[in-house]
């Protein structure tokens, strides 16, 4: 992927998000770089998708952390409340095996050859999520609140997982995002500027899904055309493209 510089810091900020200086004084956004973090990362979820919505069994996950067979070879994103250390948000970006196929029937695999995605380059966004009950713990914290006075945690929090995205993306020379995501959680995205295109008919698994795929060089002109602020904050004000590459997930 070319990486040019669209948009910048000149553009006049969204009104929605003049705020989000002030979020990231009370919260931070990191990518995990140990085990501690990672944990962090599997306790919020099972929190989420065991206690909070019952996606997943909870008694799979006898250590109350949800993990599955594509955690080894990701990403984790995590927003954490500064003072508290508490997690309200994550994400996981679940990187290509560079160096190997797909295991065959997999879900990553069929979504890469469904849309002639490069194997070698595209990256599956999954776990997109923030706990209701931790935010209302962060809530009781007087920053908190003094934030929560001028905006609502979720579209901060929505942002953030989406720059972590972007960000860890751009640093690994990923070209294409898939993932199957909620119809509600596109909609969501779509508001921010992350336009997913359908990737086949819509699937059924606990509740309907839709396979989807997203160019990052489609990406990140959507956003830096129509949310530049937006852009502005996922590229650290076009900083992000000054970095060179990491190190590759094993």
């Amino acid at each position: 992927m070319e990486r040019e510089q669209t948009g910048g810091s000149d553009t006049t900020p969204c009104h929605e998000f003049a705020s989000y200086e002030d979020f990231t004084g009370v919260f931070q956004l990191k990518t995990a770089n140990n085990e501690a973090e990672r944990n962090s990362a599997y306790s919020l979820r099972y929190q989420i998708y065991c206690v909070e919505n019952k996606f997943e069994d909870g008694a799979r996950f006898p250590d109350e952390r949800e993990k599955d067979h594509l955690d080894y070879r990701s990403l984790h994103g995590l927003v954490l409340h500064r003072k508290s250390r508490l997690v309200c948000g994550t994400a996981r970006l679940v990187m290509p095996q560079r160096d190997e196929a797909e295991p065959p029937a997999t879900f990553f695999e069929f979504m890469k050859k469904k849309a002639g995605l490069p194997i070698e380059t595209t990256a599956e966004v999954s776990r997109f999520s923030s706990s209701k009950a931790v935010k209302r713990q962060c809530e009781l914290f007087p920053d908190t609140q003094d934030f929560l006075q001028q905006s609502s945690l979720l579209p901060h929090i929505t942002v953030s997982l989406i720059a972590f995205v972007i960000q860890e993306a751009v640093k690994n020379d990923v070209t294409h995002l898939c993932a199957i995501m909620k119809p509600a959680l596109l909609r969501l995205l779509s508001r921010f500027g992350v336009n997913f295109a359908a990737l086949g008919d819509p699937v059924e698994y606990h509740g309907t899904r839709q396979p989807c795929f997203v160019p990052m060089e489609k990406l990140l002109s959507d956003i830096a055309t129509d949310y530049p602020r937006i852009w502005e904050i996922v590229t650290d004000h076009g900083r992000l493209f000054e970095e060179g590459p990491r190190v590759q997930v094993a």
